[in-house]
């Protein structure tokens, strides 16, 4: 959040909301300050946080040393930031109605299926999302995305897990996506949930028009713009966690 006074804001916007709240004191968790846990009006867990331990920028002589400067100690893909979430829902309309008209997001792109929205991606920066909402039965994750800093970084990712023993790790891609412009290889980590290596969406202003999807032109180009085609694994998702604290 920008400001620490929004956490207290945020509290009362969820309690009038009645979903469950708790707060979380700093420290509890390294590196952050304090936090609100809420479980949101589609079912999902989220954290609202205003500091967060920066990572260095001066060396032992008080030099600047960027971290990015670090090349050379770099081993496999290291991601630069979590980019985005993709989560299931089951009314992706009532999701917009908390994300958008109580949180302020703005939408990028959406898609209409059958005269419904079925999905829709949101920001709060002018990339083309930070969360992503699409119908499916109840509250799920489809995959957490990870930016990394060029495209090679991506196909280097399929290449470091195939020459590793971990090809069947492998979701799907490397491709790009028609929606969001991206490059993308989907993995699978060792429990078994989703993550995207990312990058390349496009920059646009927060209050340009949302693009909008028909479901036919989606299906064609938008999730995947080489090819048509995706396993049927892709779609799987992981349920949210109900025991997660609050």
């Amino acid at each position: 959040m920008e400001y620490p006074d929004d956490l207290d804001a945020l509290e009362e916007l969820h309690r009038t909301l009645g979903v469950p709240v708790t707060r979380v004191e700093a420290g509890r968790e390294p590196g952050q300050g304090e936090a609100l846990r809420v479980r949101t009006p589609d079912g999902h867990p989220v954290e609202f946080y205003h500091h967060m331990e920066q990572v260095p920028v001066y060396d032992d002589r008080g030099r600047v040393r960027l971290p990015m400067r670090s090349t050379h100690r770099f081993r496999g893909i290291p991601p630069m930031f979590i980019d985005h979430m993709n989560s299931r829902v089951e009314d992706p309309d009532a999701s917009l109605t908390y994300w958008r008209d109580r949180l302020r997001f703005s939408i990028s792109e959406y898609t209409v299926r059958d005269g419904k929205t079925f999905a829709a991606w949101l920001r709060r920066r002018r990339g083309t999302h930070d969360v992503a909402v699409v119908r499916s039965t109840g509250p799920s994750l489809h995959h957490v995305a990870y930016h990394v800093g060029e495209p090679a970084d991506v196909m280097r990712t399929a290449d470091l897990l195939a020459d590793a023993g971990f090809r069947a790790q492998i979701d799907f891609g490397p491709g790009r996506h028609g929606l969001s412009n991206a490059f993308f290889i989907y993995v699978r980590d060792p429990s078994g949930n989703r993550l995207e290596i990312s990058m390349g969406d496009y920059q646009r202003d927060l209050d340009a028009e949302p693009i909008r999807w028909e479901w036919e032109d989606y299906d064609e180009g938008g999730r995947l713009w080489w090819s048509p085609e995706y396993p049927a694994r892709f779609l799987e998702t992981t349920p949210v966690n109900p025991s997660w604290p609050l």
